[in-house]
């Protein structure tokens, strides 16, 4: 007798009903699980839930995005039941699922489209068409990648190395946004009062080598 052993979509596809068994695969997928059914001779007779915990690191990686003020997004194969149960444990609002690999580059693009920048997070076996598509590509297990292949490429495996990738370059770009306000400020106002006859002339050069100092301090913080 012909076995059948896939996802919901892939009996469907081969003409297997599954109605039978969807109140079960209901009750696994909402519990994070991925599901699998087994058919024989056209007729479910047997579900396969498999249960993987979370990445180690993975809700520290995201509560990093979260405090660069970066919103993750779950981009997964998995069904959406399943995806939205992952995606609760570790607070991430907006979900993709049932997005297969070779798809997953299309997605990516249409998250843009709203002209965000886009980083994806992912592995180049596995989600090749996804970062091959970001505007910011952070490949993890990434050892003897060409170089420039991606934008960051991680020899190793933590998603907290990657978030890491991504929030210091910002961080570094928002601090020296304000080191050079800090710097500029103080002597556009001294500029303005000279002009205008306000303070005496002999202000402007203490004024800068005071700004310039305090600029300099909060650079090296």
């Amino acid at each position: 007798e012909r076995i059948v052993l896939g996802r919901r979509a892939f009996l469907l596809a081969e003409k297997v009903s599954v109605a039978v068994a969807d109140e079960l695969v209901r009750e696994h997928e909402s519990q994070g699980r991925s599901v699998l059914l087994v058919a024989r001779a056209g007729k479910v007779v047997g579900v396969v839930a498999l249960q993987d915990g979370l990445r180690a690191g993975a809700r520290a990686a995201i509560q990093k995005l979260h405090d660069a003020h970066m919103e993750p997004v779950l981009l997964s194969g998995e069904a959406r039941e399943t995806c939205e149960a992952i995606a609760s444990a570790l607070d991430i609002e907006h979900v993709r699922p049932e997005v297969d690999g070779p798809d997953r580059g299309a997605e990516v693009r249409a998250l843009a489209e709203g002209g965000d920048i886009v980083a994806v997070l992912g592995h180049p076996s596995a989600d090749d068409s996804a970062l091959g598509a970001a505007d910011v590509s952070v490949a993890l297990d990434a050892a003897g990648a060409s170089p420039g292949e991606w934008a960051v490429a991680l020899a190793s495996d933590d998603v907290r190395a990657a978030a890491e990738a991504l929030t210091i370059p910002r961080a570094v770009r928002e601090r020296s946004i304000r080191a050079m306000l800090v710097a500029l400020g103080p002597g556009v106002f001294v500029s303005l009062a000279l002009a205008f006859q306000l303070v005496p002339f002999g202000v402007a050069p203490v004024v800068s080598a005071l700004t310039a100092s305090i600029a300099l301090l909060y650079a090296k913080e």
